[in-house]
Parts: structure tokens; C-alpha cells; sequence
């Protein structure tokens, strides 16, 4: 069963914990490419690739959520750094009348 749960880190761990969850996906990928399929053995052999597409799935929500992450610490690394200065904010009126 999938539970989806939300943590608190300090800005600074955001790329670490990216990376720690990419490190489980790629160990899941692994050993799902290394699944015995034997035609002889099919009750064994359904209950292997169930499990290859649950992990799969997984997987699947585990890389969403790591570019959500990612997504939302650059979002957030651009909103710390001030960009450059909008001249109609600035009350500068630029007309496109002629």
C-alpha cells in the first residue's frame, strides 16, 4: 500500500533528500530488471511480475515527486534572488499608441 506523507526539511537538505530518493528508484529499477520469469512455474511467475509493477509503480510516484521537489526548490532559489527590475512596476509607462 502507498501512503503519501509530507515532512519538514531545512532548504539546504532539499537536494539531498532528491537525490536519496533517486538512489531507492534506481536500486527498485535494478532488481525489477533482474525478475524470474519461469513459463513452467506461472503461479510463482504472476506473483513476480506483480511485484515488478507494483515496485514500478512506485517508482513512478516516487520520480513525481522528486521533480515536485525539485520544481519547488528552484521556484523557491529564484523568489531569494532579486531579478531584474520590471519598468512598468516601476511606474514607467511605455505607450504602444502612435
Amino acid at each position: 500500500m502507498k501512503v503519501k506523507v509530507t515532512y519538514t526539511v531545512d532548504y539546504d537538505q532539499i537536494s539531498n533528500l532528491i537525490h536519496e530518493i533517486l538512489h531507492e528508484c534506481r536500486t527498485k529499477l535494478r532488481d525489477a530488471s533482474n525478475f524470474h520469469f519461469d513459463v513452467l512455474q506461472l503461479e510463482k511467475t504472476t506473483k513476480n511480475i506483480e511485484n515488478v509493477q507494483q515496485d514500478l509503480d512506485l517508482v513512478t510516484s516516487q520520480l513525481e515527486d522528486c521533480l515536485n521537489l525539485a520544481v519547488g526548490y528552484v521556484q523557491t532559489q529564484s523568489d531569494l534572488l532579486p531579478g531584474p527590475i520590471d519598468e512598468m512596476s516601476q511606474g514607467e509607462e511605455n505607450e504602444i499608441d502612435e
